[in-house]
Parts: C-alpha cells; sequence; structure tokens
C-alpha cells in the first residue's frame, strides 16, 4: 500500500462529518499537506546527508545510511574511496578533563620573582652595560652560517663608558671580577641588511607565519582562547579545524609545508590505494639548496621580500638530528646564533640569567624579533617564519599563561597585521603522554591548528572570505599550507577586493604541487589517501572496537618489537641501547576498525615493551594467514627522553633505554 492510501485510510478512520463532499475536499486537503510534508523532508534529509554527512558522528551517519538503504549494508572494493568523516570538533571533551589544570599553570607563571639583574641593554646598534666597580666586561658575536654552523666573533672589551656600536644582530656579555664570572647575558637586534638589487611590487603585502610546535586545533582553543578570539574580532581571522598532519615530528611535516615534499611511504591499506614510497631518509642527506629543493621562503626572496627566520631551538628548520638542512643562510636574518649559545654553558649559567632569573621565556624574545623585523625595510615587503618550540612541545598545560602574552603581542601588532597576511599555524598535536589514551587525544596529535587573516583591504573582498569559509569544512594537508604561501608569495600583488577566487584555482608552471591552495575551491573527493596523508597519521574517523584476541595481540606485538630491535641492532648505537621484550602484562590491547564492512579488516595494537616500559602502537591488517603492518616507524606515546639520553637526536630515541640506566648488579635505576 503507497504513501497516499496510508493517509487517505487514516483519514477514513476518523472522518465523522455527514457531508460527503466535505469529506472528500478534507481528504484532498489532507493528501496534498502530506505529500507536500515528506517531499520537503526527504529533500532537507538528502541536502544534509550530501554536505554534512562527513561531520556526523558514527551512530548518526549509520542511521541516516540505514534509513535511505533500507540495510546499510553497501560496500566499496576493500574499503577504497569512502571519503571521510572528520571528527567532532570539542575541545573540553569529558573524557580529557582529567588531564588539564589551566589554574596551576597560570599561578605559576603570575608567581615568578626576578632574581637577576640584567645590566645590559642592545638597542638599535649601540650595547649599553652598566658594570660594577672592578669588572671587566665584553662580548662577542654569535653568527649563524647555515643550520648546522654557527660562528663566533673573538671577544670585544665593552669601553670605560659602557657603549659600544655593534652590527652583529646576536651578541653575548660576560663580565669577570678578579678572574670569576660576575654577569653572563645575551641579546638580539634585527640589524638592515644591504639591499640585493631585486625588485618587489610596492603593492605586495608582509607575510607572517608563527609556527606553534606541539599545539592541535582543539588545543589552541583551550588554551589561546582569548588570542584566537582578539585575531577572530580585529583581523577576521578564520580557523580551519581539520589540518592533518602528514607525519610524526616538526621537521617531517616542515618538509611538506616548507618544501611540499612527501617524507613518509604510503602502503597499500585497506582503506587506500599505493602512493609510492616517502623521502624522509633522502631528505635528511640532502643539502636543501636551490638546485634541489622549492622552498618556499625563495618564492617571496625572488619578488624583493625580506626574510627572517626565528626558532627557539638549537635546530634549524630541517637539520635535527644528524640531518643536513640548509647549507647557507636560507634568510637574510637567521636568529638560530641565539639558542646555540646556550649549549655551550652548564644550564644554570646563560640559560637560566637569560630565562628563568628574569621571569622571561622563549616566546618573550620570538615576539621581540618578530617586532623589531615587521619595523625594518621601510616599504619593502617582509616574510617570517617565527617557530614557538619550546612553549607547549613537553606539555598540555604549560601554554594556559601565554595567553595573555600572545593576545598582548597581537595588539601590539594591530597596525602590522591589518595591512598583513597572517597565518598561525601547528605543526602537529602533542605527541605523547596519557592523553593519547583517548580518542580525542589521538586525534589532537594529528591535528595541528590553523589559522589565516587577509590584509584588512582584502577582507572586503567577499568572494575571498566566502571561499575561504567554505573550505574550513574540509580536511586539508600541509601541502594545501604549502600551495597557499605559494601562491601568496607569487600573487598577492595583483589582488583586489574585486579579484574572483572561487571560479579561479593556482597552478604554477614552474613546479607540480601535492596541495592546493585554500585561497580556492578544493578538489574533491578529499581523503587522507588523495592529500598524501599516511594512514596512521590519519584523522578521518572508522568505528573502532575492542577484540578479545589475545593471541593475535602477542603476535603482533612481537613483530613489531622485532622490527624495532632490528632497527636499533643495524643502527650505530646497538652497543648504547638494551634489547626490547614485549610486556604481555604491561599493556597489549587490540582493537578492530569498521568491523561491519566486508573485505580486508584493519586493526590497531596497543603494547608496551620491557625493561623501559615504553608504550608503543601499530595498525596492521591480515594478508595469506600473515599479519601485515601498515606503518614502519612506531612512534612512542610517552615520555622518552630520559631514557634515551645515551644516543643523539633521531628516530632511534624513541626505541632506546639506555644500558647505563642499569646498575653493576642489573637492577634498573629508577627514574
Amino acid at each position: 500500500m503507497d504513501f497516499i492510501e496510508l493517509m487517505r485510510k487514516h483519514a477514513s478512520n476518523h472522518i465523522y462529518s455527514p457531508i460527503a463532499h466535505q469529506t472528500r475536499m478534507g481528504l484532498r486537503k489532507i493528501s496534498i499537506f502530506n505529500i507536500i510534508l515528506f517531499l520537503c523532508l526527504l529533500i532537507l534529509l538528502f541536502y544534509y546527508v550530501k554536505y554534512d554527512c562527513l561531520t556526523l558522528n558514527e551512530t548518526n551517519f549509520v542511521g541516516i545510511k540505514k534509513f535511505l538503504t533500507g540495510n546499510g549494508n553497501e560496500k566499496s572494493s576493500k574499503g577504497l574511496n569512502k571519503g571521510c568523516r572528520l571528527p567532532k570538533v570539542d575541545p573540553w571533551n569529558a573524557e580529557v578533563l582529567q588531564f588539564f589544570d589551566p589554574k596551576s599553570d597560570i599561578s605559576a607563571s603570575e608567581s615568578c620573582k626576578v632574581k637577576y639583574d640584567e645590566r645590559s641593554k642592545l638597542i638599535n646598534g649601540t650595547l649599553v652595560m652598566l658594570s660594577q666597580d672592578g669588572e671587566e666586561c665584553k662580548y662577542r658575536c654569535s653568527i649563524p652560517v647555515s643550520d648546522r654552523k654557527v660562528n663566533f666573533t673573538e671577544w670585544t672589551k665593552i669601553s670605560g663608558i659602557g657603549e659600544d656600536h655593534t652590527d652583529c644582530e646576536v651578541a653575548e656579555v660576560k663580565c669577570e671580577i678578579a678572574g670569576n664570572i660576575s654577569y653572563h647575558f645575551s641579546h638580539t637586534q634585527i640589524v638592515e641588511k644591504p639591499s640585493k638589487g631585486i625588485k618587489f611590487d610596492a603593492k605586495s603585502r608582509d607575510v607572517y607565519v608563527l609556527v606553534l610546535d606541539s599545539i592541535s586545533s582543539n588545543q589552541f582553543m583551550r588554551t589561546l582562547s582569548g588570542s584566537k578570539k582578539y585575531l577572530e574580532e580585529e583581523f577576521g581571522s578564520i580557523h580551519f579545524p581539520y589540518l592533518n598532519r602528514v607525519a610524526e615530528g616538526s621537521k617531517q611535516n616542515a618538509y611538506a609545508f616548507l618544501l611540499d615534499q612527501r617524507p613518509l611511504d604510503m602502503p597499500e591499506t585497506p582503506w587506500s590505494p599505493f602512493k609510492g614510497g616517502g623521502r624522509d631518509a633522502e631528505l635528511c642527506n640532502l643539502r636543501i639548496t636551490r638546485d634541489n629543493f622549492s622552498y618556499v621562503g625563495w618564492d617571496f626572496e625572488d619578488r624583493g621580500y625580506r626574510t627572517m627566520i626565528d626558532l627557539d631551538s638549537r635546530y634549524g628548520l630541517f637539520d635535527y638530528g644528524s640531518c643536513y638542512g640548509f647549507d647557507h643562510m636560507p634568510a637574510d636574518h637567521y636568529m638560530n646564533g641565539f639558542y646555540n649559545l646556550f649549549y655551550h654553558y652548564p644550564w644554570e649559567d646563560l640559560f637560566a640569567n637569560v630565562y628563568e632569573k628574569v621571569c622571561k621565556e622563549p616566546h618573550h624574545y620570538l615576539f621581540e624579533n618578530m617586532r623589531q623585523f615587521s619595523d625594518a625595510y621601510k616599504g619593502q615587503p617582509k616574510f617570517s617564519i617565527t617557530w614557538f618550540v619550546s612553549l607547549a612541545h613537553d606539555s598540555l598545560n604549560g601554554v594556559f599563561h601565554a595567553d595573555k602574552h600572545f593576545k598582548l603581542f597581537f595588539m601590539s601588532m594591530r597596525e602590522k597585521f591589518n595591512d598583513s597576511y597572517v597565518i598561525v599555524m601547528g605543526d602537529h598535536g602533542l605527541r605523547f603522554g596519557g592523553i593519547l589514551g583517548t580518542n580525542t587525544g589521538k586525534i589532537d596529535s594529528s591535528n595541528p591548528t590553523f589559522m589565516i587573516s587577509l590584509p584588512q583591504d582584502m577582507r572586503k573582498n567577499e568572494d575571498l572570505v566566502n571561499q575561504l569559509k567554505q573550505n574550513t569544512k574540509h580536511l586539508l594537508s600541509q601541502h594545501d599550507v604549502y600551495a597557499t604561501l605559494a601562491e601568496i608569495a607569487q600573487n598577492n600583488h595583483k589582488w583586489t577586493a574585486s579579484t574572483p577566487f572561487s571560479t579561479t584555482k593556482f597552478e604554477p608552471t614552474d613546479r607540480e604541487l601535492k596541495g592546493s591552495s585554500i585561497l580556492h575551491p578544493l578538489p574533491t573527493p578529499r581523503d587522507c589517501s588523495t592529500l598524501y596523508i599516511p594512514f596512521n597519521h590519519c584523522i578521518c574517523q572508522h568505528k573502532e572496537v575492542a577484540v578479545q584476541n589475545q593471541s593475535l595481540a602477542i603476535e603482533a606485538g612481537q613483530k613489531v618489537v622485532e622490527i624495532m630491535n632490528n632497527n636499533i641492532t643495524n643502527s650505530n648505537y646497538s652497543s648504547n641501547c638494551s634489547v626490547l621484550t614485549l610486556g604481555k602484562e604491561l599493556l597489549l590491547e587490540l582493537s578492530e576498525f569498521d568491523p561491519d564492512e566486508e573485505g580486508e579488516k584493519v586493526y590497531l595494537i596497543k603494547f608496551a615493551v620491557v625493561p623501559s616500559g615504553g608504550k608503543y602502537q601499530a595498525y596492521f591488517g591480515i594478508e595469506n594467514n600473515k599479519i601485515k603492518l601498515y606503518n614502519n616507524f612506531f612512534p612512542r606515546m610517552d615520555s622518552y627522553d630520559k631514557q634515551a639520553k645515551c644516543i643523539p637526536p633521531g628516530p632511534l630515541k624513541e626505541y632506546c633505554f639506555c644500558h647505563e640506566l642499569f646498575t653493576v648488579n642489573g637492577t634498573l635505576i629508577k627514574f
């Protein structure tokens, strides 16, 4: 019986009027009304599913699918081309509340007392020193040559009047009384470099990129909410909640958003086809030069921009561990000479003086360098990358107090930012700690924050603003960030409030992009396979169900541990690190994804190893009755630095447990 007949029967059972004509008219009105209502509901339902199903949770998505199809059992071959169900944006999800304590972080910051008298200043090329009686003071310059090398000048005695002119951008000051150090500090300044003779367009706008290391989209909303609100209200900043990292750490993600290089392998999985091997090891051993890379900073430099790179780290953008990085100065101003100084002295000396004892943090110095750079080179466009490494790298709760610092800095930059392109972004989220045991924490680790603001006059371009807002609903990768920066570098001087964006796209002729500029409609389909996001970092959501299969869990865990041990054995550090074994009694959890789907199954094993107690996870499937791993690197999910101090920075630190942590009788040293 069809819908109309059902409605007629329903009506006839309830009509009591003796007038037949009025009865027929009533029936007709009821039928027409209900038909129209039913059709409207169907149209709304299909529209909702077509455009918004990507943001539905698992339960709603499956429920609607079953309603439309009758059984919800349609399967695509091997699960490919299924699209992406984006995660729900919920920074204060109940499952993560236990991990946060904003008040303690804010209280600790506010209670800081200055314990060191900063008696030297470096201002506009003049080094000023307020020396004490009997004190001899001197300074030297720290000059970066490349990512891996910093040169130092000879020590120069500070004149009797306590003022010396110097063009060095990083100055180390040291004073002694009777051979004992009485004062030790360091300073930075931005000194304009001579013209390079490169023509620039006067209509080109400044571009500032602020990278917040280990800050996820949710973490940005949790910890820097006041700064986020100010950016949105004052500069019209637009937040993109679905940026996906393409690799584990900072350097590898920088390969993507600064070089457009893919670091990791993309093996075939039930959810994606084979996409080829990554270049991580190759990139590490190559010098970053114009001959072999399209570093996006050079796009700006070639168009007359003055440039600055500033990170609060001894490492540069690409030289972490034993990697080469840039083989020459990659910017007009490369400030890593300041942070390299600290590693030449004990912590309680220079590092403590510059930071802890004067109640300053690395981001305060980054702010000042950025502020000075924005004031330099009047009338010439500027591009800077300022990377805040230490603020959030090792802590969930160490960022709340900095919200007011960032907001005040943004307020001080109001005039400059109103006429610039400003990007505030993360490289990845926090990569270890208890929060990774929650679904929200797992998503956060792969979901770095991203915001962009336009120059004030470009905010009047409704086509551009609307396109950006539309793109916030889609999955992005770090390759899309590269494409966006490249387009801004090459074309921003041409744009006006009437420039079309929704009907155009960015296609440079000098390179093939792996991503797409977010200033235009984004190509579809948009899933982790099409965006070069490795399987184990993908934030697209799948139904996950715990599986009770101890033998399979042990077999998978042992296979992973065997690979970890082989990596250590085949390295130069086999004599430094202990052999690992699967800790069957510590942690052994197995889960399966999309259990109702046909085809190959995808499993996740979480386990711990002995003797370190380190926690790991791995994705795998079963092919020809054998375990097939879908990732070949297994990042540690808890803190490991203290256990791996016997080897230099690099991937193996996440596996290594130093032999030296055992006493002579084989007892494990407790931490």
